[in-house]
């Protein structure tokens, strides 16, 4: 088994992951940068719900959910007494944070487990714009008036902001964390470490159930790079961009060779009989050139399935 694996994808969709409400406005989650350009993101937490979601639909006896409590002060937790990582994957593989109950009120004690998935927000790589819909929910109101004609009631209208692109996410997988308790003792048997980093594996480079505000775009990659790494850090991230080229209804966009092969050259990727173990795969057209990937590829996904040493 591998130290680390890291992934990082493009993705096209909407940024669907809502902040707040400003009166009738449904605000994204939004981050500046450069000459004043505004860019939408997916945060953190939303990316990894939207992971164990996947991971819990595809394989719901691996993944099953894991038993929760209510604790001091109203708090949501999961139930430690209950739950553990070796009959819960969730446990083992996004970790948890918890407390113990004390004597005395307030006594309790702490009991933390550090993620095995490192996550990053997924921002976009195309600056919003300011778009915004108006919507209202004209249908129930007219079925409202209908049942009681001699009332008047107007519609509620609501205006999301929109910002349909293409979106950036990096995934870290801490391959020797998983299944080893605490104490760095191994609680569950080697097939079935194998077989929840695999899950993991898959649910990424296959896509992500995605589904908020009555949407559902999904995460699939329409770019991915995937390296196994000495050390569990997303190697990858910094270096991944773009530029856009206009072609039919959309603009198309290919990848950045030149920062690119910075990244490739990082020392922490592992090499075997000198050449490095990394996956290239491209679902955009003309994105990445033939060569580049030849060049610095492994052949098939599953080749690097193996190489991790899950298949």
């Amino acid at each position: 088994m591998k130290n680390a694996v890291t992934i990082t994808i493009l993705f096209e969709a909407d940024a669907l992951n809502r902040d707040e409400k400003v009166g009738n406005v449904l605000s994204i989650k939004k981050l500046s940068r450069g000459w004043g350009e505004t860019y939408s993101f997916i945060s953190r937490p939303a990316i990894r719900h939207y992971l164990w979601v996947t991971l819990n639909k595809a394989n719901p006896t691996r993944w099953k959910e894991a038993p929760v409590l209510k604790a001091e002060g109203n708090v949501i937790q999961f139930d430690l007494g209950k739950g553990n990582i070796k009959e819960y994957a969730e446990l083992d593989i996004f970790g948890f944070m918890g407390t113990e109950k004390g004597e005395k009120k307030g006594e309790g004690k702490a009991i933390t487990r550090k993620s095995a998935i490192g996550i990053t927000k997924a921002i976009s790589l195309e600056p919003w714009s300011g778009d915004i819909a108006f919507y209202a929910n004209h249908d129930l109101v007219r079925r409202y008036i209908k049942e009681n004609p001699n009332e008047k009631l107007e519609p509620n209208p609501y205006n999301p902001e929109e910002h349909r692109a293409i979106y950036k996410v990096s995934f870290t997988l801490d391959c020797l964390k998983i299944g080893i308790d605490e104490n760095g003792s191994p609680v569950i048997e080697e097939n079935e470490k194998k077989g929840r980093i695999l899950d993991v594996l898959k649910a990424i480079y296959n896509g992500l159930y995605y589904h908020s505000s009555g949407e559902c775009p999904g995460i699939v990659p329409l770019f991915l790079i995937a390296g196994i790494v000495k050390v569990p850090i997303p190697v990858f991230h910094s270096f991944v961009d773009i530029e856009f080229y206009k072609q039919s209804y959309r603009p198309r966009f290919k990848v950045r060779e030149d920062l690119l092969k910075n990244a490739i050259n990082n020392g922490w990727i592992e090499k075997e009989n000198n050449h490095k173990l990394i996956y290239i795969e491209t679902r955009e057209p003309n994105a990445l050139s033939e060569n580049f990937i030849k060049e610095n590829s492994l052949e098939r996904w599953e080749d690097f399935l193996e190489k991790v040493g899950v298949l």
